[in-house]
């Protein structure tokens, strides 16, 4: 089954910066992100987060969205309903990096319990 196609604008999300380092960025855009996905007429989208006039971003903001993401719904739901566009090698990096840090603490909080 193909997807459709929904882009939402990080800028538009988040302010007009070309640098996000702060949670609360990332919290506005993971909540519009899961709200997009959870709506009825949605369920079958693929969202494209436009990175366009964003060069950087922290770890803090890509833990917020993308690390509770994976958290919550898996690297495999990220990665299906998920295209980053525009976005530089940094930010794919980060946001790589915050996945794979939220997964690892996941684990060692697992083995604890």
């Amino acid at each position: 089954m193909k997807l459709m196609q929904q882009t939402v604008n990080v800028q538009d999300v988040c302010g007009h910066y070309d640098f996000l380092g702060s949670r609360d960025s990332g919290e506005k855009l993971h909540t519009k992100i899961v709200e997009l996905l959870n709506s009825q007429e949605n369920k079958d989208v693929k969202l494209g987060l436009d990175f366009n006039g964003v060069n950087r971003v922290s770890h803090s903001f890509a833990d917020e969205v993308f690390g509770l993401m994976a958290s919550r719904f898996g690297v495999n739901f990220i990665q299906n309903h998920i295209d980053l566009r525009n976005a530089s090698g940094h930010i794919k990096t980060m946001c790589n990096f915050a996945i794979k840090e939220r997964l690892k603490k996941q684990k060692v909080e697992k083995r604890e319990n």
